[in-house]
């Protein structure tokens, strides 16, 4: 194996490792953003300064932003599916080793 190609592995391995530390920490954001969302509207839910309306669109917002956030997880892991790259990246590397 050339230099060349040496170095193009390793940058690939770096992009691939790269990628599933960015699909771990999104995952731990969803999960953080569905908690918040979450625990938010059930704070609001029985406030007794808010009408139903309000209490309701809190609710709503909430709602909205976790559906949010997964979507953007979900999109992340269907257009580059790291973790599948990244085993791929590292099984090609032990055979070619």
């Amino acid at each position: 194996m050339s230099e060349l190609d040496k170095k193009s592995e390793e940058q690939k391995l770096s992009l691939a490792l790269a990628l599933v530390k960015f699909d771990d920490e999104l995952t731990v954001f969803n999960d953080d953003c569905a908690f918040l969302c979450d625990a938010f509207s059930s704070l609001v839910a029985d406030h007794p300064n808010l009408d139903q309306c309000s209490i309701q669109g809190f609710g709503f917002n909430a709602c909205r932003l976790k559906q949010k956030a997964k979507s953007l997880t979900d999109t992340c892991r269907c257009q580059s599916n790291p973790k599948k790259i990244g085993l791929c990246i590292l099984h090609n590397r032990s055979l070619n080793s």
